[in-house]
């Protein structure tokens, strides 16, 4: 596991540290994946790198952990790993940091050993929260604040507001529990969970997008503006033409997705209104995204603008796979997440995005913007 740093606002890296030396000859210590950074926003010389290890299959002989490790010199050096998980294991945790410096993580638990094939569905894995008072060097025991589901997506995200004690966790999962069940069918949804009081107690699951169809939504990526806006955006298959496909975990659709937005501004008791922000769907009958190589939106914020990168494949190639990233961002009025007149649900904001295809050469881009209806003779 590496962490490469960058002395020039990220124009170059050409420093890179070893976090975690896996061991030869050791499968169960030597698979080590999905890398999750954080860094205290008050003394950014602590940085905290966690990860997932383990091999997870039924010859495994130690669980799968969820493990991380903290610097207190800018990410020279790091500390020993600490595993955060009980017996059962876990997976890969989100991370972040708040205004006090309180390391606070999310995880997925697992439940070892693993079943073999063909066996009856195992336990739900329930989201755990842990936190570190100490910058990283010991972490509370975990506790459960979501029961999580049998078959379960990628691992949720975590982001702290460093002006207030607020944490948010936003991720994507089936409503049902028991979603490896026989004749299950079921869709993923994009779910929410707040704490404002710095992860001690958590607040209700809120359900982020708002469409009424059965249709799956996936990879969410959430904000936090200086001015406390929560912000939210993800990838949701509600305009495909093709029927919506059932799933249980981390599924592969094919079809046409889009990307949404949402934001809170009450702390994430409630979410506003979904905004389409691509101006096309996304086909996503090829490229990496077939393979279950998806990953997150992108998105950061300002108090008036949200910026957003995803994996888009207008411009892929369809023998290869290869496929690009493109951006846009959003200008809000002062009537942030909400609607200046009673038409449908598309807010009267400003959208100014540029795509820029990065590969093979190509480049485009793109400036639009998103209108409400009007009432006749209503000013524009």
């Amino acid at each position: 596991m590496f962490l490469a740093r960058s002395d020039d606002g990220g124009r170059s890296f050409a420093t890179t540290t070893k976090v975690y030396d896996a061991p030869d000859g050791n499968p169960d210590l030597g698979l080590n994946k999905g890398p999750m950074l954080a860094v205290d926003p008050s003394a950014p010389e602590r940085v905290y790198v966690g990860w997932r290890q383990g091999i997870f299959t039924p010859s495994a002989k130690a669980k799968r952990a969820s493990i991380v490790a903290a610097s207190v010199d800018g990410g020279r050096t790091f500390g020993p790993p600490v595993d955060l998980t009980d017996e059962r294991g876990g997976d890969y945790p989100g991370l972040a940091v708040g205004a006090d410096g309180t390391v606070h993580a999310v995880f997925q638990a697992s439940a070892f050993p693993p079943a073999p094939a063909g066996s009856p569905p195992g336990p739900a894995k329930p989201i755990q929260y842990s936190r570190s008072a100490d910058q990283g060097k010991t972490w509370s025991k975990g506790t459960d604040i979501d029961p999580g589901a049998q078959s379960t997506g990628r691992p949720p995200l975590l982001a702290a507001d460093p002006n207030s004690a607020s944490l948010y966790m936003v991720w994507y999962a089936t409503a049902e529990v028991n979603n490896e069940e026989t004749g299950f069918e079921g869709f993923q949804d994009i779910y929410l969970r707040a704490s404002a009081d710095g992860g001690k107690t958590w607040g209700e699951r809120v359900t982020v997008n708002d469409d009424r169809i059965k249709v799956n939504h996936y990879e969410p990526g959430l904000s936090i503006a200086p001015n406390g806006r929560l912000d939210i955006a993800w990838y949701d298959f509600r305009n495909n033409p093709a029927p919506a496909v059932p799933t249980t975990g981390q599924g592969r659709e094919e079809g046409i997705s889009d990307v949404y937005y949402a934001s809170s501004s009450d702390r994430g008791r409630t979410v506003g209104p979904n905004l389409r922000i691509t101006d096309r769907g996304i086909d996503r009958s090829f490229g990496v995204w077939k393979f279950a190589s998806k990953f997150n939106v992108g998105i950061s914020s300002t108090n008036d603008s949200v910026y957003f990168a995803w994996q888009d494949t207008r411009n892929a190639i369809r023998d290869s796979s290869a496929e690009d990233i493109y951006t846009a961002s959003l200008a809000l009025t002062a009537k942030t997440g909400t609607s200046d007149s009673d038409g449908p649900d598309v807010p009267g904001w400003l959208l100014g995005g540029a795509g820029v295809a990065v590969g093979m050469g190509l480049t485009m881009v793109a400036v639009w913007r998103v209108r409400r209806p009007r009432s006749e003779g209503a000013p524009r």
